[in-house]
């Protein structure tokens, strides 16, 4: 599998599953013109935990393949909730695939050596970390 092909399987979980939009926007005038004064109108709070989710219970499903889709879709909700905060702050956000290299790169404790093993394979190292060690935030790291 290469990168490419990686990434599209993401993002068809994420689409055939209906986790690539915002959730419906509430009745009451109130919140919904705070929501629509946003700049982000990706995946919410909630649809970003399913994905998670969706990802966590893949990670432990044992299965190598499984293990690491399940942790790009745990990327994809740090990448949405990272591009949320970015774009709300007037601040510029990278594609997921610029996203993942520097998320991934900034713990890789975080993931078992199978995972750890392939995602290196997928993203080389970059030369400074966009991400803090350990965080999940685009752009804050020292």
């Amino acid at each position: 599998m290469n990168r490419r092909e990686f990434e599209s399987e993401l993002v068809s979980i994420i689409v055939t599953n209906n986790l690539d939009l915002h959730s419906a926007l509430p009745c009451d005038p109130g919140p919904r013109a705070k929501i629509k004064s946003r700049k982000y109108l990706g995946p919410d709070y909630s649809t970003r935990e399913k994905i998670k989710e969706k990802g966590w219970s893949m990670v432990q499903s044992g299965v190598e393949h499984l293990k690491l889709v399940g942790f790009g879709l745990i990327a994809y909700s740090h990448f949405y909730r990272s591009q949320e905060r970015a774009q709300n702050s007037n601040r510029n956000h990278p594609s997921f695939s610029e996203f993942i290299t520097h998320w991934f790169y900034s713990d890789p404790g975080f993931f078992d050596k199978e995972a750890r093993s392939k995602l290196m394979r997928l993203y080389a190292k970059p030369d400074k970390l966009k991400i803090k060690p350990g965080k999940s935030y685009w752009g804050l790291a020292a």
